[in-house]
């Protein structure tokens, strides 16, 4: 079997289980790398981006981590910014729109290996946050705070607490 025809069987694959499953069934397909004995196993050329392609039309979301990032965005400015980056702008994306629907995601957020986009995802929530969720969201923010190894990220969880206990208060 070709390159080519992997990828191809690997993308029908993922749409015929999106298919099988039906797509309001599915919420994520999450794309990580195969770790094998000599090392990290590449998907093949084109699949991030067809793989993409399926998400997209069937809504579903597309994670990927710090490798499917490079082999995706290997030849696009959003590169640049790398995944570190990209994330922490959709952060501020997230936080400004004042929309409570992107919690979940921010709530996931803060347990990323990244501290740029944990610290991101804390100022975020502490915008976004609904009236009825802001103790659990606090206390959320408060766990994580407890376990967070870096200053700039405890900074801006205790802020985030600070913001919502104020608001809850008025």
């Amino acid at each position: 079997m070709s390159e080519a025809e992997f990828c191809d069987k690997c993308v029908a694959d993922l749409e015929n289980k999106i298919l099988e499953l039906g797509p309001d069934h599915v919420a994520c397909f999450i794309a990580e790398p195969i770790m094998a004995s000599g090392g990290v196993i590449l998907p093949p050329t084109g699949y991030q981006r067809r793989t993409l392609e399926v998400c997209r039309k069937y809504g579903v979301l597309l994670a990927l981590d710090e490798v499917g990032f490079r082999a995706r965005f290997r030849k696009s400015p959003v590169r640049r910014a790398g995944r570190a980056g990209l994330l922490r702008n959709v952060a501020v994306a997230m936080g400004n729109s004042g929309h409570a629907g992107f919690v979940p995601d921010l709530l996931v957020a803060l347990g990323d290996d990244e501290p740029l986009l944990r610290g991101h995802a804390a100022w975020a929530l502490g915008r976004i946050c609904p009236q009825g969720d802001r103790g659990e969201i606090s206390s959320r923010l408060r766990y994580h705070a407890e376990l967070e190894a870096h200053a700039e990220v405890r900074i801006e969880l205790d802020a985030a607490i600070a913001q919502l206990t104020d608001s809850e208060e008025t």
